[in-house]
């Protein structure tokens, strides 16, 4: 169905997250979330492990049940060059657990070490490269879960968002994370309480 057809009841299309980018996709679809919603009022309030993604730079899966009633996906999410921001601006960020500020998996796509040969990673030079994604990680809070050096994905665990990924300006440093990463003793709960051994790949 069609959420801005004439079926679909004006209430429920008020409540839809907002999504206008064309590069940018979400599971369940639009669609399915007006369809759910309209067989089963109530379920954009908790939506199983949604997904807000980009066809060039990576996803973001989101675990538990979200509330994706009137998310403004357009403003809170941005995926960029081997990165991903949510809620970049830190007065809109809500609390630890509420809206998209909560425990997700990230996977960007795209990462490399920056030489311009394309060949894939082997060897040393593969596990050299892991290591710095693994301090990378650490650096900004995050959990280390996986690199594939064929599809060149890299795949980490957060408790919450801030900034997380490679910075350009030098492939042979970590970036730096625009915020601590954790900001209290209930962040470091819940990174315990889910960790990346509890995530079914």
């Amino acid at each position: 169905m069609d959420p801005m057809n004439a079926s679909c009841p004006a209430v429920i299309q008020s409540l839809l997250p907002k999504l206008q980018r064309s590069d940018y996709y979400i599971n369940p679809r639009l669609q399915q979330l007006a369809s759910n919603e309209l067989n089963e009022p109530g379920y954009c309030s908790r939506v199983t492990d949604f997904v807000v993604g980009s066809k060039e730079h990576g996803s973001v899966k989101f675990f538990g049940e979200t509330d994706v009633r009137w998310l403004d996906l357009d403003n809170i999410v941005r995926f960029g060059h081997r990165e991903i921001v949510i809620y970049e601006k830190e007065e809109t960020k809500p609390p630890v657990g509420s809206g998209l500020n909560k425990p997700a998996v990230v996977t960007l796509s795209n990462i490399h070490n920056g030489k311009e040969d394309t060949s894939f990673l082997e060897g040393s030079e593969l596990d050299s490269f892991v290591e710095k994604l693994k301090r990378n990680n650490k650096q900004q809070g995050a959990d280390f879960i996986s690199y594939d050096a064929t599809k060149l994905e890299w795949r980490f665990y957060v408790p919450h968002f801030s900034r997380f990924g490679l910075d350009d300006s030098d492939d042979d440093e970590p970036v730096q994370s625009d915020h601590k990463a954790f900001s209290s003793m209930e962040d470091d709960v819940m990174l315990r309480d889910l960790s990346p051994t509890d995530i079914v790949k």
